[in-house]
């Protein structure tokens, strides 16, 4: 299902081909080479999750020799300066470090030693997924502030200029003299004559 272009609305043709026809044995055509019709039918899986199904069936996951464990980092980690994946070593099963495989391999002028601790690897790499997952839920929560401050804004803007009709009666109605209202905004007087 993972490789599939037709649970993505896509159409593949041209996957297998007969050698001959009087052999009649079947062999797979290189992906290069099908044929794909996209958007043929209605899709099972959207195209965004299939890419990055695709992505990583192509990462580099082997084993190491003799071992049939696959390890956490497999394919993930990289070589910030040369680029090369980082090769996981241990020492009798007490310490397991990865070390630039550039340096390790080819030659030690190529690349300098890289080398991090899988214990610091395994921490740093649960912190920030702790620190994401606390984002997606800091931003939920500010998104949630954010929807109600437009309410917010405008029953202090009504109320605001409910404050300043009454006041403006009240000097209508010579309840209060000018110089007894202020503008808050201004600090000055409010004129008789002026609306607010």
């Amino acid at each position: 299902m993972l490789k599939n272009h037709v649970y993505v609305g896509d159409m593949a043709q041209g996957r297998n081909r007969v050698k001959s026809y009087k052999i009649h044995k079947i062999e797979a055509v290189p992906e290069e080479d099908w044929i794909v019709v996209q958007y043929t039918h209605e899709p099972l899986v959207d195209r965004e999750s299939f890419e990055k199904a695709m992505q990583l069936l192509k990462r580099d996951t082997r084993t190491a020799p003799k071992q049939k464990q696959l390890y956490l980092f497999s394919g993930f980690l990289r070589c910030a300066d040369c680029g090369r994946a980082m090769s996981r070593i241990a020492s009798k099963e007490l310490y397991v470090y990865y070390q630039c495989g550039t340096y390790k391999s080819l030659s030690k002028k190529a690349c300098t030693m890289h080398l991090i601790k899988s214990t610091r690897l395994e921490a740093a790499t649960s912190y920030a997924i702790q620190q994401q997952v606390h984002l997606a839920v800091s931003y939920s929560a500010i998104v949630s502030q954010i929807n109600l401050a437009p309410l917010k804004k405008s029953q202090s803007v009504r109320l605001n200029e409910y404050v300043k009709n009454q006041l403006q009666e009240d000097i209508a109605h010579d309840q209060i003299s000018i110089q007894e209202y202020i503008d808050p905004f201004t600090g000055e007087p409010v004129d008789k004559g002026r609306k607010k």
